[in-house]
This record gives structure tokens, C-alpha cells and sequence, in this order.
């Protein structure tokens, strides 16, 4: 937040010459974002401010008195269906960009991890997957950079099946997997048509109205919508580790989660949803003997 968003906004000002309205100017940009990347920008304007006064640089803390704007409405996380889960495994294998498909489907790397990922980041002899970039288009130090946090540096074991996908095609050491033009990763566009495209192969995109295309008549985008984004490949994956009954420590290394409670929270979402399908299964067991009950009644 801080490099990306405040220091190019604000970085080159004296902090004593900055009021309150553009502090708001500023925090406005984010109306529409999720709550935790509201509370986050407004967090870092008032410890900045809070420590320059408390280090009598500033009189008073202009971003004490910010008002939050409007966050958008928190999407509900969901998992794939075991046919939807079928359908991918066999776009990962038949796809011409199935591989990416495949790294986000087996490892549950977040989006730009993915992209950042080069083939010396395989130790194909030890069967692991080394994290250790990220590709953020939102970044204006250039797309390939730090991780999101130190935990998301990490090594994740590599499924067979990824390794079968992925080996015969190994490049050189520092090639990007998926590269872009003059080996760069992949630009923003090429990274959205080809998801789209993905999607579509596996029946999970929808088509777009004529009168909401905004693009040209050849272009994927004004064609369909993905009804999930890459990040539905890592829940799925959280969830299928919970399916196996892997320990959430365990978990929370792989997936390379800052703290233990994001990952607990995830395991203990799943198990509110397990506990009501069976409450389900329950009621339609228990109805079902009432009603043979009531049938043998003379």
C-alpha cells in the first residue's frame, strides 16, 4: 500500500503542506474496494501522521478525521463442484494454455505468483516449487516484484500431474513460463483473454449481451464473462486440502498465508458448510423414515 499507492501519491511532499481534503481526495479512490484495502490505506495515513506527531514534525494529524468510503460488497468465496473440478483437469492437460491453468489449478498460487514464476524456480529432483515473485500490473516500480508478504515466499511440493504438463517444455533458468513480448510476463490483456478462454473451455464463462460489448467483435472479451476469477483456483485448492483433512499449519506454509487465523478462517468457513449439508443429509434421512413409518401405519 505504501509503494504503491501512497509514496507516488504523496512521496515527494512535505508532510507539514498536505490537508485533510486531499487525504480524502485520496482515500475516495478506493470507494468501490474491498474493506480490507480501505482499512488498510487509511491505516497507513494515520500511523504516518500519527508518528510525525508524535515526533513534533506536524501540529496536528490531518488523517485523523478521513471518512471511509463505500466498500463493495464482499463476494462470497466458493470452491469447484466435482464436475467443474473434472472439467479443469482434463483444459489443464488439452488447452494450448492449459499449463497455466495447471499451476494455479495444483498449487494454489495466487494470480501473479503465477505469472512471476520462472523454470529455475523448479527443483524437479526434489519435487518442489519455489515462490519467490510476483507479477502485480497495479505496481509502478514495473510489473515483476516483491511478494505480497515474507510467508508468501515459500516451496510448494509439485503434484505429478503438474510435472508431466510442465517438465518437456522446461526452458532456460530465468525464462518466465508464461512470457509475454520480448520475454516478459504476460501483459494484463493477454493474462484476461487467455483466462477467459480457459474458462470458457471448461463451461464456466457466460455470454455477453451485444449491447454491453465494449470491445472489438474479435475480441474475446466482448464475446464472454468467466463466472470465477484465477483467485477461485486458490480457495479450491485450500478446500481440497481441507477435503484431505491436511493440517491447517500445514496449509497456511504452502499457501504461504501471513498468519495462521486467514487460513483458520477458511477451514472454518468449510466446516460451517459441511455442518449444514449434513444437517441436510440429517433431516432428509429422519423425513424419510417418518414418511416409510407412516406408509406401514395400517
Amino acid at each position: 500500500m505504501l509503494n504503491k499507492w501512497v509514496l507516488p501519491a504523496f512521496g515527494d511532499r512535505n508532510l507539514r503542506a498536505i490537508q485533510p481534503f486531499e487525504l480524502q481526495q485520496f482515500i475516495d479512490r478506493f470507494s468501490g474496494s474491498s474493506k480490507s484495502q480501505i482499512t488498510l490505506a487509511m491505516t497507513i495515513l494515520d500511523g504516518v501522521f500519527s508518528s510525525a506527531l508524535a515526533d513534533r514534525i506536524v501540529s496536528t494529524n490531518p488523517a485523523g478525521g478521513l471518512v471511509r468510503p463505500t466498500a463493495a460488497p464482499a463476494r462470497e468465496k466458493r470452491a469447484l463442484t466435482e464436475e467443474e473440478r473434472a472439467q479443469v483437469e482434463a483444459v489443464c492437460e488439452t488447452h494450448p494454455h492449459g499449463k497455466y491453468l495447471a499451476v494455479l489449478y495444483y498449487t494454489g498460487v495466487r494470480p501473479g505468483e503465477a505469472r512471476g514464476l520462472q523454470w529455475g524456480d523448479f527443483d524437479w529432483n526434489a519435487g518442489l516449487l519455489h515462490i519467490q515473485r510476483d507479477v502485480d500490473y497495479a505496481s509502478k516500480r514495473g510489473p515483476v516484484g516483491a511478494l505480497k508478504t515474507p510467508s508468501a515466499d515459500r516451496y510448494i511440493p509439485i503434484h505429478h500431474r503438474l510435472e508431466a504438463l510442465l517438465r518437456p517444455s522446461c526452458g532456460p533458468t530465468e525464462a518466465f513460463l508464461f512470457e509475454g513480448k520480448e520475454g516478459k510476463p504476460l501483459a494484463q490483456v493477454t493474462a484476461t483473454r487467455i483466462w477467459i478462454g480457459l474458462m470458457h473451455a471448461c463451461g464456466l464463462a457466460e455470454p455477453i449481451p451485444q449491447s454491453e460489448q465494449k470491445y472489438g467483435k474479435w475480441d474475446i472479451r466482448s464475446k464472454f464473462r468467466p463466472v470465477i476469477s484465477p483467485h477461485t483456483m486458490r480457495h479450491n485448492f485450500i478446500t481440497m486440502c481441507w477435503e484431505a483433512g491436511m493440517d491447517v499449519l500445514l496449509t497456511m506454509k504452502i499457501v504461504g498465508h501471513a498468519d495462521y487465523q486467514t487460513t483458520m478462517n477458511i477451514y472454518t468457513h468449510l466446516s460451517d458448510k459441511h455442518l449444514e449439508r449434513a444437517k441436510e443429509e440429517l433431516d432428509n434421512i429422519f423425513s424419510a423414515r417418518a414418511a416409510k413409518k407412516r406408509l406401514q401405519t395400517p
